[in-house]
């Protein structure tokens, strides 16, 4: 059987990183037999950059269609443009290994039964900050458990009948589309394959400042698409155990000891987890960036619900 693939992505102001992206595609060892690009109209020279790097080439056919909508409109515009019926994506700003799309397509072309398969992906750390970020994000593929794994669009094919069984990626949504685009899948009963050795690299955020609103965007989108909210719910938890306790630790002296052993252990857990100090500012940045995460995630989630009570 003859398979081809379209390779699908989305960009906006990729100034910076869309060349090593596109020249990690077409350094592929097996490409795919398509590259459509959508570009949200970035106000900077992408556009430009995506045409130079590309019109000279004749490893592989491709589009550059100028979209306006946000990732999950221009992800269905990618798809709805593309000539095959299968799909394989990734994100601007992100650099394939290169054997990702011949790992990442094997188990489609294999087993005709198979919907989905979910790559991996691994970050970018070049700071010591960001070697600390990689610790308390915890970024191991032995730990996934495959049968609950929900792949995201920066490592990811799919037969484009999966999508359209599920109606595409959900438009509503910006911040986390590609979650709620997985559940639908396995709800729908979709055969999924977790692929570990089809990996992607991607730069992690240098700042806890970028961090924040990483994360806040991620628990935004968790309470839009109202998912996972038992985990939500669990960091809600922990807050509200800090504040009581102190509160009561004003008529019982000794829940202050508690609150504080519950509040800095939870910051510690990482370090806890890894049993390892690889540099002292780990000590002092390991909590700092636990508790810029779980703010972010009360915040966002918080906010996220609100606004749709205002809907």
């Amino acid at each position: 059987m003859n398979i081809k693939f379209s390779f699908i992505t989305t960009v906006y102001n990729e100034s910076n990183t869309i060349v090593p992206f596109l020249e990690s595609i077409l350094h592929q060892t097996k490409l795919p037999d398509e590259l459509i690009i959508v570009d949200a109209q970035s106000t900077d020279d992408t556009a430009q950059k995506i045409k130079n790097t590309l019109v000279n080439q004749k490893k592989i056919p491709w589009q550059l269609i100028i979209g306006i909508g946000n990732r999950s409109v221009g992800r269905n515009i990618a798809i709805k443009n593309s000539n095959h019926q299968y799909i394989a994506c990734s994100d601007g700003g992100c650099i394939l290994d290169p054997y990702w799309f011949e790992k990442i397509s094997k188990p489609l072309i294999e087993d005709a039964a198979i919907d989905v398969v979910g790559g991996w992906y691994k970050p970018i750390a070049t700071t010591q900050w960001q070697k600390t970020l990689v610790k308390v994000l915890n970024f191991q593929a032995e730990h996934i458990n495959f049968d609950s794994f929900l792949p995201s669009a920066r490592s990811m094919a799919f037969l484009k009948k999966a999508w359209n069984d599920v109606g595409g990626f959900d438009e509503r949504y910006s911040h986390n589309e590609d979650t709620p685009f997985a559940l639908e899948l396995r709800k729908k009963h979709k055969r999924f394959v977790f692929q570990p050795k089809a990996v992607v690299y991607w730069k992690l955020v240098n700042s806890y400042r970028a961090l924040y609103r990483m994360i806040w965007r991620y628990a935004y989108g968790d309470a839009e698409a109202h998912i996972f909210p038992s985990q939500y719910r669990i960091i809600l938890a922990y807050w509200t155990t800090i504040i009581v306790s102190f509160a009561i630790s004003f008529f019982v002296p000794l829940l202050a000891i508690l609150a504080v052993l519950c509040f800095f252990g939870y910051l510690y857990l990482p370090l806890l987890q890894s049993k390892s100090i690889n540099r002292i500012n780990e000590l002092w940045q390991v909590p700092l960036i636990k508790l810029t995460i779980i703010t972010a995630n009360t915040v966002g989630y918080i906010k996220g619900i609100a606004r749709l009570k205002m809907l």
